[in-house]
């Protein structure tokens, strides 16, 4: 053993101007209203939209400031490396969620407080490992942040021509903060439909389909419900074809030895979009016929320590241009 000893830090009384210092601070109800309003970040988005609060870590850890007051309550708030972080220009980048538990609890709280941390150090871990899209999205307050974001990412490469070109977590999060109402919106029906389509399409892309028709028609639920229940749909209703493949495609993967290959995400976005647009230029369709891939190549074979694998198959560039938009009549 050895005989190193350390004195706890002492905690500083925090003020409602801006810390200058990293330390252990005691935060009052006031200086924590007076934080949240004047030095709460705007993000990098256009027209500065605030921070939302994430409503079910602001309750776990109001309730455990709550109970902190109880003399000898191990469940209770507890100082640890955690801290609220300002970065270079004096805005708090973290620790906005405690700060608010702290003012619904109605309690003074101690925690450490950094300075000077650099402002793009909210979308990385330590490491500087870049958090995923859903991580942010969470952070950012949003409920069924995966989905969510998701569906932002649906849009992004739908706008980009169906490439899949590396997309930042930011810039998803500023074109969902400008229109966070119909995100969510369209994310809560595409989570209830989810289940009728049986599995076909993920929550995530029918919120996309019925957005982007949303923001050009108001026909959305006209075109998805019925894909969706599959009730009333005549015969060569496009609708009806893309039901059809997608079983196929279902049959197809449940049975031994089927070489078919299911279609990836963006095919099944491609399908939506060239069968909203049969159905709304009033075509009859047996088939949703896909743009066809080019420069097919396959990629050599693996050596691993017992066998070779066998070749797999590239998925090849798809052409920008022949992936099809939405087309919402004139």
């Amino acid at each position: 053993m050895h005989d190193y000893e350390c004195e706890p830090a002492k905690a500083r009384n925090a003020t409602k101007t801006r810390p200058t210092r990293d330390g252990i601070y005691d935060i009052s109800p006031d200086i924590q209203r007076h934080w949240l309003e004047h030095y709460l970040s705007p993000r990098q988005a256009p027209g500065g939209v605030p921070w939302r609060q994430s409503d079910w870590r602001e309750a776990v850890y109001a309730s455990a400031m709550r109970k902190n007051k109880v003399p000898g309550d191990i469940h209770g708030w507890m100082l640890t490396g955690g801290s609220i972080a300002f970065d270079t220009q004096g805005w708090i980048i973290d620790g906005a969620n405690r700060l608010r538990a702290a003012l619904q609890a109605g309690v003074t709280f101690q925690n450490r407080v950094t300075v000077g941390n650099p402002p793009e150090a909210f979308t990385v871990t330590d490491c500087n490992w870049g958090r995923n899209h859903a991580q942010i999205f969470t952070m950012a307050g949003y409920t069924s942040a995966a989905m969510c974001s998701a569906m932002c990412l649906s849009e992004a490469q739908y706008k980009s021509g169906w490439s899949k070109a590396r997309t930042t977590s930011q810039d998803l999060l500023a074109w969902a903060d400008r229109r966070q109402a119909a995100v969510e919106g369209a994310v809560a029906w595409g989570r209830k439909h989810a289940t009728v389509v049986k599995g076909w399409f993920p929550p995530s892309m029918l919120a996309w389909a019925r957005w982007h028709i949303d923001q050009h028609a108001d026909w959305s639920e006209e075109f998805l419900v019925p894909f969706s229940t599959g009730e009333n749909l005549p015969s060569g209703d496009p609708r009806l074809a893309m039901r059809r493949q997608l079983e196929a495609q279902v049959r197809a993967k449940l049975s031994k030895g089927s070489a078919a290959k299911p279609f990836d995400k963006i095919e099944k976005q491609a399908m939506l979009v060239l069968t909203h647009n049969k159905w709304v230029n009033g075509e009859e369709a047996k088939t949703i016929q896909l743009p066809k891939r080019i420069n097919p190549s396959t990629g050599p074979a693996k050596a691993t320590g017992y066998k070779k694998t066998k070749p797999r198959e590239k998925r090849s560039a798809r052409p920008k241009d022949s992936w099809p938009k939405f087309n919402f009549g004139t």
